[in-house]
């Protein structure tokens, strides 16, 4: 289980998730805190999914409702970094093989309190034809009114469309990258991907990050145009 909340809940790793949960909730002009937001990143490996399960975390320190859908049916990781099961979930709810709420695992984490879960399930051949259904669309609908937050982990925008499936579903999509690893070209091509679904990009997490060169990535993200997150150190 990778949660910094559970194993180091003083940390300022913990406090930079907490500065972004913080961030979210002002993120939205109608000055509401977004309930459903999609997390991505531009490629592999930048970090999203722990991401994921650490702003969970650290909305669940907070005592809210908090559902965590993970829609990266092509690898699916969530239920390892939270303690969950992998099936049968996510792929067989937009199958019509299980029925909400009969798919959410409630986690009861010590020092957290409860995340809820769906995982992935079983890995199908079409995961971008299974989110482009009207299954997800009724999962959203019966979900929101139970959580405060719904986060959706989904695979790396550049790479597949399935994050700009679900980003016309959701309030805002936070965009995650590793620092000294994501290239800048990337993070530009994955907001110029969101924009033409007429997703937004609520903020960047750059995480891993090398804190001498702060500088120089402070100004490119500025000048991306996205609105800057905290920094996470993993």
């Amino acid at each position: 289980m990778v949660l910094v909340a559970a194993s180091h809940p003083a940390s300022s790793v913990i406090e930079a998730y907490c500065a972004l949960r913080t961030t979210l909730a002002f993120a939205l002009a109608e000055q509401r805190p977004p309930k459903i937001v999609v997390i991505t990143s531009p490629t592999p490996e930048d970090g999203k999914s722990t991401s994921t399960a650490n702003l969970a975390a650290s909305l669940a320190l907070q005592k809210l409702k908090v559902l965590v859908i993970d829609a990266d049916m092509r690898r699916g990781a969530l239920h390892r970094l939270v303690g969950g099961v992998h099936t049968p979930e996510l792929s067989e709810l937009l199958t019509g093989l299980a029925e909400f709420p009969g798919v959410i695992q409630a986690l009861k984490i010590d020092g957290l309190g409860r995340i809820d879960l769906i995982s992935t399930g079983t890995l199908p051949p079409n995961p971008t034809d299974l989110l482009s259904s009207h299954r997800l669309t009724d999962l959203l609908q019966a979900a929101e009114p139970l959580y405060d937050t719904i986060l959706i982990d989904t695979p790396p925008v550049n790479v597949f469309a399935d994050a700009l499936v679900l980003a016309p579903h959701a309030d805002g999509v936070v965009l995650v990258a590793r620092g000294n690893k994501t290239e800048r070209q990337a993070v530009r091509f994955a907001m110029e991907l969101i924009a033409g679904v007429r997703g937004k990009v609520m903020g960047t997490v750059l995480n891993d990050f090398d804190t001498r060169r702060a500088d120089a990535y402070g100004d490119y993200y500025y000048h991306a145009g996205a609105g800057y997150g905290p920094v996470i150190e993993e």
